[in-house]
């Protein structure tokens, strides 16, 4: 697994690295859009399983490709997010277990 996040994190800094070079932008320039483009893609993620249209009689909850090409797209952004936040793909691998221990135990006394 940890092969498959550093492999993600690498492309993910090669692609921003392009972007960034192709538009003559700073990646502090543009940490607020990387920001607001995750938020805007999770509520394209979100629409595609609409399970909050309360006031759809039908709501087809079936996972499609397109469902999956939302999620690889917030992944995107939140991998580039995170490229601000930690030093490397190893970082951040450390405080998701750490925080992922952390709920596990509330869970297990009655968080």
């Amino acid at each position: 697994m940890k092969d498959r996040l550093k492999e993600i994190w690498g492309r993910q800094k090669k692609f921003d690295n392009i972007v960034l070079k192709k538009r003559q932008k700073t990646k502090l320039e543009v940490a607020n859009e990387v920001k607001v483009a995750l938020i805007t893609e999770i509520g394209e993620l979100y629409n595609e399983n609409p399970t909050f249209k309360f006031w759809k009689e039908h709501k087809d909850l079936t996972i499609t490709d397109k469902t999956k090409e939302e999620f690889a797209d917030c992944l995107h952004f939140l991998i580039s997010l995170g490229q601000d936040i930690f030093k490397d793909e190893q970082e951040m691998f450390e405080w998701y277990c750490k925080k992922n221990d952390k709920n596990l135990l509330r869970q297990k006394t009655g968080y």
